[in-house]
């Protein structure tokens, strides 16, 4: 049939990020062939995880005090400080192979109602695989692998594929993150992901320690060399922190009557009326009894 480290680390050495600014959706679009047959948690289905260079981070996400005269515990205080945030999106050089990332089970399970056990799932090297073997999983009500795919290397390439969407989704977030002509405030918090990335180092004594480290070396120029204004600050990761936000594969284009209106999960059994943001999806083509949803991955930049 066929369907269209040894040693014990600093206190601080590992902080986790998590930027629901960044999170990002793409839609497949590959029609699946199948061979015949007889028979503000982030919710995510599996983590999908990266180790990338600290470095990498560096003279991306600015902050300033308008005064110049930074208070630790004024920053985040708009109604005393207003803060100024900044991204500098060119220095965001990474393309990164999000299909190639490893994936493992879905984590915080107490809460997030939606992670499975990568365990139970037979192709699962990388997303590509496990976002196919899922597929598979849906269409055949158990946990066959990819093998019931005439075009297996067809979908996985869609995933490859949609690594350069990703990563231009991406850029373009960051964009929206201030400049240094027109930053962001305290007083906004849509998109205002370098507040986001302030926020969580200040919520320990420890990382605060990071923080006014990086305030002694505040710079009046960015990481090309141009002047930027009085005192901005640029801020530094170290080995052991971890970035996340999530990762969403979008349906919409392999499926027949794409929504969040009565839709089931058949894997884990979740609906769209209990989760409505996270639970959407449609009738397969050419199979009106089976339902494809939606995939989630918690993205993890680990920070070597």
């Amino acid at each position: 049939m066929t369907i269209t480290s040894t040693q014990k680390p600093p206190v601080d050495a590992s902080i986790h990020f998590t930027l629901r600014g960044l999170d990002t959706g793409v839609n497949l679009f590959e029609c699946i062939e199948l061979e015949d047959m007889s028979g503000e948690f982030v919710y995510h289905h599996f983590i999908a995880r990266k180790q990338v260079v600290a470095a990498s981070f560096d003279f991306v996400f600015w902050f300033r005090c308008p005064s110049g005269s930074f208070v630790i515990e004024d920053l985040l205080d708009e109604n005393r400080f207003d803060t100024a945030f900044a991204i500098q999106s060119e220095n965001w050089k990474m393309n990164l192979p999000y299909s190639e990332f490893l994936p493992d089970s879905g984590i915080d399970l107490c809460y997030n109602h939606i992670g499975e056990n990568i365990e139970l799932y037979y192709d699962k090297d990388t997303v590509a695989d496990i976002g196919v073997n899922r597929i598979a999983r849906q269409v055949s009500s158990n946990y066959m692998n990819t093998n019931i795919f005439k075009n297996k290397a067809e979908l996985l390439q869609n995933y490859i594929e949609l690594d350069a969407s990703i990563n231009e989704s991406i850029v373009l977030k960051l964009e929206r993150g201030g400049t240094f002509d027109k930053p962001l405030f305290n007083s906004i918090k849509e998109n205002n992901i370098t507040r986001c990335l302030l926020e969580t180092l200040l919520e320990s004594e420890s990382s605060k320690n990071r923080v006014q480290s990086m305030i002694n070396t505040a710079t009046s120029k960015d990481g090309n060399g141009d002047v930027i204004g009085n005192s901005w600050v640029s801020l530094k990761f170290q080995k052991g922190d971890k970035i996340r936000h999530k990762l969403t594969y979008n349906v919409a284009n392999i499926v027949i009557d794409y929504s969040n209106n009565n839709i089931i999960d058949s894997i884990n059994g979740k609906r769209s009326d209990e989760y409505p943001n996270i639970i959407a999806g449609g009738s397969f083509i050419d199979m009106s009894s089976v339902i494809l949803t939606d995939q989630h991955f918690l993205i993890e930049y680990e920070l070597v």
